[in-house]
């Protein structure tokens, strides 16, 4: 049976968590461990944590003391996990009770696949859909080279071998995911498409998506002048 490390990255976003964890406890699918990396905030996340992790031993919470980005987050995350597939799971997302599910049948239907890409739905600070469901697109070298995000990342999940041999770049504050999926698609990873909405995704007004929206555009059109991509 499948097991799937659900790695969640945190910094300030208690308001969100505790959603985020329910959702995850009412999955059908139960082999799964909860890793909570929170990069040294200074909100009440760790009270909170403390409640859940003795609430259900699959959650693991670890705290740093010093902000390191969300890269190296991820990295560390990853580095706790013990199943054999990484989950992204963003503090403030929503998921729909069969994501892991979904994923498990994907998985044994594609054993070959490596990194799998999924559905979301677009959802307010509320909780709300405000917009239709958006589909996983197949990554292309095209789509790379112009910067566009065709995977949403907190509705991927990829082997854990893969993220051992290919880590998040620790020095990525902001486009961590776009770069991570740049790498992965230079190692020639065999990616799979579940097209199925798995979660709903947050449009938060203090996100960093939505805040530094011109900054991440020009940071990946500026980088990508001096980056390799490999063709189809």
């Amino acid at each position: 049976m499948i097991k799937f490390s659900i790695v969640t990255p945190t910094f300030n976003r208690v308001d969100y968590l505790s959603q985020m964890i329910e959702g995850i406890l009412r999955q059908v699918y139960d082999n799964w461990e909860l890793i909570v990396v929170n990069d040294g905030g200074t909100d009440s996340t760790s009270d909170l944590m403390e409640y859940y992790c003795n609430l259900d031993k699959r959650i693991k919470y670890f705290k740093r003391k010093k902000n390191m980005g969300i890269a190296y987050t991820r990295n560390e995350g990853n580095s706790h996990a013990a199943g054999d597939w990484i989950v992204v799971c963003d503090s403030d997302e929503i998921w729909i009770p069969e994501r892991l599910e979904l994923t498990a049948k994907f998985i044994k239907k594609y054993p070959d696949v490596e990194f799998i890409s999924g559905g979301i739905y677009w959802m307010s600070n509320e909780g709300t859909a405000i917009r239709e469901y958006w589909r996983p697109k197949p990554l292309t070298a095209a789509a790379l080279r112009d910067g566009k995000q065709v995977i949403i990342h907190g509705a991927s999940s990829y082997k854990k071998s893969l993220a051992d041999r290919i880590p998040y770049r620790n020095e990525q504050r902001i486009n961590d995911d776009f770069w991570f999926v740049v790498d992965c698609w230079n190692a020639k990873v065999k990616f799979g498409y579940l097209d199925r909405p798995l979660m709903g995704y947050r449009i938060l007004s203090d996100g960093v998506s939505h805040t530094n929206f011109k900054k991440i555009k020009n940071e990946i059109k500026q980088k990508l002048k001096k980056e390799y991509i490999r063709d189809e």
